[in-house]
């Protein structure tokens, strides 16, 4: 069982047979929902960070630009989700990562609350799986260069704003 105090609210919750969905209750809510949890990850190398170019398999976000991670199975931790994700997305080993950023979305199959972490690696060869078609190690200065999905454009800045102070 996880427990998680999230706006005032205590929200007891087990997952679910589908991996990633967990059941949440939000206080007066008269019904549980379903909550998809999702890890990413900013990977430092040098004074570069990678980001990734998603396939046509993303129907509708094909050709945007993210950052390695997906969902957390079942079975799983957050911590150890965006290792396995990193690895099997560019088939990279991460070491160091910690949270930095948590996000809330909401989708007509329900809600998605996801964890960016930072995490460094020691090699900048990677081997893309059929989630996407390019990769690039970019500089922060590069940002406005990408067209990212979603508010990530504005996350990684902020991020790397916070990061400079």
């Amino acid at each position: 069982m996880i427990i998680v105090y999230y706006e005032n609210c205590k929200i007891a919750s087990d997952f679910i047979e589908k991996a990633g969905l967990i059941y949440i209750y939000g206080g007066n809510m008269k019904e549980y929902y379903p909550c998809r949890v999702t890890v990413k990850v900013v990977i430092l190398k040098n004074d570069k960070f990678l980001i990734l170019k998603r396939s046509a398999r993303n129907n509708g976000t094909e050709s945007l630009w993210e950052l390695p991670g997906g969902g957390v199975d079942a079975d799983e931790m957050a911590n150890q989700a965006v290792v396995r994700e990193v690895r099997e997305e560019t088939a990279i080993e991460i070491k160091n990562a910690v949270p930095i950023y948590v996000f809330e979305l909401f989708r007509k199959e329900g809600k998605i609350i996801g964890i960016t972490y930072r995490a460094n690696c020691d090699s900048d060869n990677v081997c893309l799986s059929d989630e996407h078609t390019e990769y690039r190690w970019i500089k922060v200065s590069e940002i406005d260069e990408f067209t990212f999905i979603g508010d990530l454009k504005k996350e990684l800045k902020s991020y790397f704003r916070t990061e400079e102070r």
